[in-house]
Parts: structure tokens; sequence; C-alpha cells
């Protein structure tokens, strides 16, 4: 799907209750943009005290002006332009080249293995049971056409959640293999991912590592916490009785690596928007660990 244009634009304050807006903003029509992590504080009590480098607004989503809908070899456009297809048909794209500075991390080597041990420490005192470490690498941008560096990404690495967004001067060029949360109709998926090994050289060895990933006690136990903790998500807005684990260790390959992938499926009741159903489960378990509120905390104290 590629959404183009803007005819109404959401930038909720950061005063008011911003899922409630979304809602608002929602009235059916199709909805682009995205969620940040720090919407956490709206969700929970919680603080960002560390530098925000990228000054994304936390949520932002937009009414498309054209939309094309891509399925097998057809798309369906969707537009009040009458000459928008034969704009399409005319356009030639060009492609450019790159050209970054040095890439640096947040931490050196040191420093992340120093954290990583005293986040080990928190674990073995009981004040969790998994957490995500995690750290930003940067660096100044020469030259560079988002467009053609999206592309390059999905060949690379394609995955079934890859995402490309222009919003104002910046882009988010995402990867991703990772569902969150669908709903159709009253139904609610959300597959976490826990448990990673790399693709083999040959067949054997591939098979070798995926049986691997799947006997793992360390990467199952990992991943059935987090399948508990977005049971409990999702029971927040589903009918009683309704939460299911459909599927629990399935082993997925990718280009790089094999994914262990968890499905959970719950009915949303009839009095609950989507947009309440994003928050209670907000944000994603398998980006912060177990328990969710306290993980965040330490996140916030040592990433």
């Amino acid at each position: 799907m590629l959404a183009a244009g803007a005819k109404e634009l959401l930038l909720p304050d950061v005063k008011e209750d911003r899922f409630e807006a979304l809602a608002a903003f929602h009235q059916g029509e199709w909805l682009f943009g995205h969620l940040g992590y720090d919407l956490k504080n709206e969700v929970e009590a919680l603080e960002s005290r560390n530098p925000d480098r990228l000054s994304f607004p936390e949520m932002a989503f937009f009414k498309a002006e054209h939309l094309l809908i891509f399925e097998g070899d057809t798309v369906e456009i969707k537009s009040s332009d009458p000459t928008l297809f034969q704009t399409i048909e005319d356009f030639t794209f060009l492609p450019s080249s790159s050209q970054f500075g040095t890439i640096r991390g947040s931490m050196s080597k040191q420093e992340y293995l120093k954290t990583a041990q005293r986040l080990r420490d928190h674990i073995e005192e009981g004040d969790c049971y998994e957490i995500n470490l995690c750290q930003e690498f940067f660096g100044t941008i020469y030259q560079a056409s988002p467009v053609d560096l999206f592309l390059e990404l999905n060949r690379l690495s394609p995955k079934p959640f890859a995402s490309f967004q222009k919003w104002s001067d910046q882009y988010i060029l995402s990867a991703s293999p990772e569902r969150f949360l669908k709903k159709t109709e009253a139904q609610l998926i959300s597959q976490p991912i826990k448990g990673t090994r790399p693709r083999g050289k040959t067949k054997a060895e591939d098979a070798r590592l995926a049986h691997e990933l799947r006997h793992d006690e360390k990467e199952m136990a990992e991943n059935m916490m987090i399948v508990d903790l977005v049971r409990n998500d999702l029971a927040r807005s589903a009918e009683t009785g309704s939460v299911q684990v459909e599927e629990m260790f399935g082993i997925y390959p990718f280009r790089q690596v094999h994914q262990m992938i968890s499905t959970i499926s719950a009915e949303l009741r009839p009095a609950v928007h989507f947009t309440e159903a994003i928050k209670n489960a907000y944000p994603m378990g398998s980006m912060t660990g177990a328990p969710k509120v306290k993980v965040m905390e330490l996140i916030e104290t040592y990433e």
C-alpha cells in the first residue's frame, strides 16, 4: 500500500489524551503515521529524561490524498485527481548515490558490556525477568536518497512489515519482521518475536540452526515470558475468555536469520475502540521486557 499527500493531519498536543485524539481523527478512514516510544509516559506513570536527537513527534498521522493498493500484479488507485495515473506513467525514477560520515554508537563496547552486566544483576536480584538493551548509532549524512536506501534495505533484508515514511523533512526506513497488533473486524492478533539464529551456509547447517533455536531453553523461556505479557495486555481489551495462544515457538526463516515467533489472538470487546486496544498494549512487550513498567524504568536509566 502506498499513501501520498496529506489532506488532513493529526499532531495532537502533549496535554491531551493522544489516543483519544487518534480515535476521534479516524472516522473510518485509512490513517498513516507513527507512534513514538515515549508515548509510554502517557500510558504509564513514567518520564523521559534522556536527549532526543531525532525530534520526531511522538504521534503523527495523516489522511492520504492518493492511495495505491497493490495486490499480486494489479494496483487499485483511489484519488480525486483524474490525472494521477498519467502522472505516474510519465514519472522517471533516477537513482542517486548516498554518502555518509563515520557511524558511531552511543555506547562503547566496554560501556555496553558493563551495562549488560548491571542489567543481569537486576534480573538475578528479582527486579525483572528479561529486558531489552539497545543503543543508538548516529553519524553525518552528507548526501542521501531515502528512496534508494529503502529499496536497497529491502533488497538486502526483505521483511513482511517494511515501511517507508516521509514526514516533513524526516524519514523512517524500516525493515521489520514483527507484527505488533492487527485488527480484523473484532479479532486482534499480536505476534511477538523472541529468539534468533543466523541462517546457515548450507541446507544442513541451516536446518541444524533452526532446530537448535526451537529447542533452546533460554530462547523458549524468553519467548514464553513475552507471550504471557502480551496475553495480559490483550486481555485488558478483550472479551472474557477469548485470549488464545494460536502458535507457540514457531520458527520462521528470513533472509539473514531464523526467528522464533508466537501468535496470540483475542476478540475485542464491542465497547473498546481499537485505539484503546493499542494503548492497552503499548509499547510492545518484546521491545521492552517484563514486567513492562519496571523494565521501562531501567531502560530509561541505562540506555
